[in-house]
Formats: C-alpha cells, sequence, structure tokens
C-alpha cells in the first residue's frame, strides 16, 4: 500500500486526440518541383533537413504535424493519401 493517493487521470483515457507527425523526403530539381515544394510549406509542412542530392538537384526532408484530420489533409495537399505510401 502506498502513502501516495493514485491519480485518476491514468485510469481515463485522455480527451483529446493525440498529436501525429508524418515526414516526407522531396527531390528538388527543376523551378516546378521548387514552385511545388512552396506549395506544401504554405500548407503547413516544415523542411526538417535539406541536403545537395545530385548536381543541380536538392534532397529536402519535409515533416506536418497535427491531429488525425489535418495529417490527412497534410497528406492530400502532398498527394500521397493514407495507404498510398
Amino acid at each position: 500500500m502506498s502513502a501516495f493517493a493514485a491519480n485518476p487521470y491514468y485510469d481515463r483515457a485522455p480527451t483529446a486526440e493525440v498529436s501525429q507527425k508524418v515526414q516526407h523526403t522531396v527531390i528538388v530539381r527543376t523551378a516546378e518541383n521548387l514552385r511545388k515544394l512552396n506549395e506544401l510549406l504554405a500548407a503547413g509542412w516544415r523542411v526538417m533537413h535539406s541536403t545537395a542530392f545530385a548536381e543541380g538537384a536538392a534532397m529536402v526532408v519535409i515533416e506536418a504535424e497535427g491531429d488525425h484530420a489535418s495529417i490527412s489533409e497534410f497528406r492530400q495537399v502532398f498527394g500521397a493519401p493514407l495507404g498510398s505510401a
């Protein structure tokens, strides 16, 4: 038996939905690729890492965070609905 009272917080499920993170890798080679990347950033994605990939190209790791509904929306903007990648 403990001298400390049990915390009722652990006896019930959290009411708020758990936040999720999704990451994708994007290769930017052309001006059109860069425009698409800017669209993703405007939609709420953020750059986590970038590096030179090949001559004239860059590899960019982007991430989105939110609840299940917002992650689904982010993936739709990316063109990769759940289950497609």
